[in-house]
């Protein structure tokens, strides 16, 4: 307990200096509700990417690893080359089973330091260059980032923006599956470089590939495999008409195409003044099946003129545009990372579906 209390370790729940403070309870509640997510801002998270699977992720199973199971081609047919559906659950109760036979043997005795968390350090002689201190029973280091870290000269460097703009045109032509935090923060280095973006350069189809919610920067340093953003799952590409300039309108399409069947919504954009940022509003929406098979209807939603004065609309604030790639922000401050589809948008009128490529 005093070298966990002399490394800044999360002594955790209901213990002193943990969340809830010291609470006279077994130490088998306090892990119980520790791996229920009480104080484990992390653990809800890694549970659900343990069942749903990781596109940033390798595969769990690997052959020749030390972390292997005859049984992983079961995985195979949801693909390869990332962490699969129930993959790392599989093995995360795999783990468990041995641990549990042998408890009365791997268990400390004092069971009040059951709860405590662990952390990883990156070391330069005897100087801490790099800490990572688990923020949950789920919350550890990525192991590749980790070592990514130590092998470069200083660990605690921001990439470069040379560097930060060939990652996310990685991402965007699905070269690689990078960690979701190191995408945010390669966006964030280009970001920070508050480059003008023509409306030429927006101009287009773009499908998104990678997004986040609001994130703050500290948090995409930490290590942990959770709370960086993630890959997109599902066939969505927004359409950009933006106008040449301030004064003028264009049009917008976002569509929702898992098939030949998609789920539309049209309506009208407008640059606000401030560098790079583009307003617009849903003013229609509809399910295509072709061309001469659409069903639209008008959403109702105010846009400038019919609105009252103060109206916020959704907004996107262009952080770079080039042939491969398109990096945004959005109002609510997340970021995303779109991959070029066409440099042509759709018209986006009202009951016409143009086929996403």
């Amino acid at each position: 307990a005093r070298c966990h209390r002399a490394l800044g370790f999360d002594p955790g729940v209901m213990r002193e200096g943990g969340t809830l403070g010291q609470v006279p309870v077994s130490g088998y509640v306090k892990l119980l509700l520790m791996a229920a997510g009480v104080g484990q801002p992390d653990t809800f998270a890694e549970v659900v990417r343990g069942y749903l699977g990781d596109q940033a992720a390798p595969p769990t199973f690997q052959a020749g690893s030390n972390v292997d199971w005859p049984a992983r081609g079961l995985f195979d047919w949801m693909g390869t080359g990332y962490q699969r559906p129930m993959e790392l659950t599989i093995h995360r109760l795999r783990n468990a089973v041995p641990i549990v036979r042998n408890w009365k043997t791997l268990a400390t005795e004092d069971d009040q330091l059951l709860p405590q968390r662990g952390g990883a350090f990156i070391l330069d002689s005897d100087r801490i260059v790099l800490a990572h201190r688990d923020t949950g029973i789920l919350g550890y280091a990525r192991p590749d980032r980790l070592v990514k870290l130590a092998l470069q000269a200083d660990p605690t460097e921001a990439p470069s923006i040379e560097a930060s703009l060939e990652l996310v045109r990685a991402v965007a032509t699905g070269k690689t599956p990078w960690d979701p935090k190191e995408v945010y923060l390669a966006i964030r280095t280009v970001e920070a470089q508050a480059t003008a973006v023509p409306p030429e350069a927006v101009r287009g189809q773009w499908r998104l590939v990678y997004r986040s919610g609001p994130i703050e920067d500290e948090a995409a340093l930490n290590l942990s495999w959770s709370g960086g953003g993630g890959y997109y799952p599902l066939k969505v590409v927004q359409s950009y008409d933006p106008p040449a300039g301030p004064g003028g309108e264009g049009r917008v399409r976002n569509t929702l195409a898992p098939g030949p069947a998609a789920l539309f919504f049209d309506g009208p954009c407008a640059w606000t003044g401030a560098p790079n940022e583009l307003e617009f509003t849903y003013s229609q929406w509809g399910v295509g099946f072709g061309p001469d098979a659409t069903y639209a209807q008008e959403t109702g939603a105010a846009w400038k003129g019919s609105a009252p004065p103060d109206k916020k609309y959704p907004l996107n604030t262009f952080i770079h545009a080039d042939q491969d790639c398109l990096l945004v922000r959005s109002r609510t401050r997340g970021v995303a990372v779109y991959a070029r589809v066409s440099t042509d948008p759709v018209q986006a009128a009202l009951g016409t579906y143009e086929r996403v490529p």
